[in-house]
């Protein structure tokens, strides 16, 4: 009897102590897993990264243009102010029709006289050349009969040389002759010799002298010539300006504007008169658009995308329009767009937001950004992996190295002959762990 109670009793112990031990094992397998990192998981999957770029530009000036006139007319009434906003056929400023009649009246008397002037010079100019042509003539009839007497003279002179020559040569092969008649037939010789080395050089003298009388003969002196050129230049100039009066006589004085566009400068006023340069200067309503970049995003355009494009009017309304890149550069390390677009009615140096998104090419491994790490040049990302251990089966990390092809903001297309379609990539995780580290998987 009392074997069969202990043995219950043992039995009873043993039982309570396993339950014990289970209820500590499951306990502690508790504690241990909520001390795990959480991490949750992600599938490498095919695929293109999106993009999407925005970027503040503004609108650049267009041409520029100036209204010339005359200088020295005077404006009746002026209807511009700088900065002001003009229409193609506004009228800038009314010309005095009075003062412009008298402008031309005198522009045709000063051209008259010009004329005249031309026509005078014209006419002296025709009797220096018929006075050239003259002395021209002479000169060439003269030629022949100056070289004939100049040879001569050499001929001579030669002639003069060789006789005292052979009469030196004669004295010195006679015995008879004294040194005292050598001496004064090698004198002689010598004299001879002189005068016909000058006979030569007056000849070369008398012919360079003729050909100095010929170019002076042929050359046009220019003094009338320059003048002629001078006013017949100024003929030109005052024949156009008396064109360009006629013409604003036709035109009743208006100045009109060609161009749509915004007043950058007015040099004149009512009861002024118009000045040497541009009376009014204008630039022509905006020109297309220029953005600037960070240089990576930059990259992602190419001319000839279409691009969004919004600002404020000036009224406040939002103003939505479409743009194409036409050029593209690098300026000290942004991107530099300039887009092509319908800007009319927006005052140059307008702000402008740009906003432009794309896919890239198809991958074969996207992964989110959040599951990549990186040290220096190589990138890694972690997967997980079952394995048995003392509690059971555990969850654990493992580094796989991979190669990052591309990335945007929240994804990167990635390549490792490690991880497949299949494999089990940790995303994220409540906090930092390292490799061959228990895990807990979360589901999301």
């Amino acid at each position: 009897m009392f074997n069969r109670l202990d043995k219950k009793g043992v039995l009873a112990g043993l039982l309570l102590f396993m339950g014990f031990m289970l209820v500590c094992t499951v306990a502690a397998k508790g504690i241990y897993r909520n001390g795990l990192p959480r991490v949750w998981l992600c599938k490498a999957e095919k695929g293109s990264l999106y993009y999407e770029i925005n970027g503040t530009g503004t609108i650049l000036p267009g041409e520029t243009y100036g209204v010339y006139v005359p200088q020295g007319l005077r404006v009746h009434t002026s209807s511009v102010r700088t900065g002001e906003q003009i229409q193609e056929g506004d009228v800038l400023f009314v010309l005095d029709m009075d003062d412009l009649e008298r402008q031309i009246r005198e522009e045709t008397a000063g051209l008259n006289h010009l004329r005249a002037q031309i026509n005078d010079l014209a006419g002296e100019q025709t009797r220096q050349d018929q006075e050239r042509k003259r002395m021209e003539e002479r000169l060439l009839a003269d030629y022949d009969a100056l070289v004939a007497q100049q040879d001569l003279l050499v001929n001579n002179a030669e002639l003069a040389a060789e006789s005292a020559r052979l009469r030196m040569k004669d004295a010195e092969n006679d015995d008879e002759q004294s040194a005292l008649d050598y001496g004064l037939y090698k004198k002689a010789y010598e004299q001879a010799q002189n005068t016909l080395e000058q006979a030569r050089l007056d000849r070369e003298e008398a012919i360079r002298n003729w050909n100095r009388s010929l170019e002076d003969a042929r050359a046009d002196k220019g003094s009338s010539t320059a003048e002629r050129v001078r006013l017949s230049g100024e003929l030109v100039a005052r024949e156009r300006t008396l064109d360009q009066l006629k013409q604003l006589k036709e035109d009743e004085g208006k100045i009109i504007a060609q161009e749509a566009g915004t007043v950058l400068k007015c040099a004149v006023g009512t009861g002024e008169r118009t000045v040497d340069g541009a009376c009014v200067l204008y630039t022509r309503t905006g020109d297309g658009v220029e953005v600037k970049l960070a240089e990576e995003d930059g990259k992602r355009l190419s001319i000839g995308d279409k691009v969004s494009l919004q600002c404020k009017s000036s009224l406040g309304e939002i103003k939505r329009f479409q743009g194409i890149v036409r050029y593209q550069e690098n300026q000290d390390g942004q991107h530099v767009l300039r887009i092509d677009a319908d800007v009319s009615g927006l005052p140059a140096g307008q702000t402008v937001s740009m906003n432009y998104s794309c896919n890239s090419e198809s991958y074969d491994m996207v992964i989110p950004i959040s599951a990549l790490y990186e040290e220096l040049s190589s990138g890694y990302v972690y997967v997980e992996e079952e394995v048995e251990g003392i509690l059971g089966t555990e969850h654990r990390t493992r580094k796989v190295s991979v190669t990052v092809l591309e990335r945007n903001g929240g994804y990167a297309a990635i390549s490792s002959a490690a991880l497949g379609p299949d494999s089990r990539i940790i995303e994220r995780s409540n906090k930092e762990f390292t490799e061959n580290e228990a895990v807990r998987v979360m589901e999301d």
